[in-house]
C-alpha cells in the first residue's frame, strides 16, 4: 500500500465473517509482511473492527525509540514477518471482522483468532487454517 489512509474518515477494508463456538474474549494476532514505517516515523498503524467495535494498534513496540536498526526491526528483517497482537471480544455465532488500510506500507498475511488463556504452539508459520464452510 503506498497511501497513507491514517488521516481518512472512509478507508478501504477487506471482510472477513467467522462463527465463534462462544462468547468471549479472543485474542487476535495479526502476521503482516516486515516493513518499515516510511521517512523514519515512529509508528505504523493498523486498523481493524469486530462487529462495529474499531480498534488502533501501532505496530511499533517501542515508537520512542529509533525504528530502523532497533532490535524489532532486526527481529521482523530476520524472520520476514511483523506479529502484531490485540484483543477481542466475540459473540456466538456469525462475526464481521473489518481490516482497514491505514499506514504505508502495511501488507496483511494471515489473522489467528484464538480463546485468550490459549497458548499456542510455537511455529514459524502458526496455526492452520481452519475450516471453512461450504467447502
Amino acid at each position: 500500500m503506498t497511501t497513507d489512509f491514517m488521516k481518512l474518515d472512509e478507508k478501504p477494508y477487506v471482510v472477513y465473517r467467522f462463527e465463534a463456538a462462544q462468547d468471549g474474549e479472543y485474542n487476535i494476532r495479526f502476521w503482516l509482511e516486515a516493513s518499515t514505517p516510511v521517512v523514519y516515523e515512529r509508528e505504523q498503524y493498523i486498523c481493524f473492527a469486530l462487529n462495529g467495535e474499531a480498534q488502533t494498534l501501532n505496530t511499533v513496540i517501542e515508537p520512542e525509540k529509533q525504528f530502523f536498526l532497533s532490535a524489532q526491526w532486526s527481529r521482523e528483517a530476520t524472520d520476514h514477518v511483523k506479529i502484531t497482537d490485540g484483543t477481542v471480544t466475540c459473540r456466538k455465532g456469525l462475526n464481521e471482522l473489518r481490516f482497514y488500510a491505514a499506514s504505508l506500507a502495511i501488507v496483511l498475511e494471515k489473522i489467528v483468532l484464538y480463546p485468550k488463556g490459549t497458548k499456542l504452539k510455537e511455529s514459524y508459520m502458526g496455526p492452520r487454517e481452519s475450516f471453512i464452510k461450504g467447502r
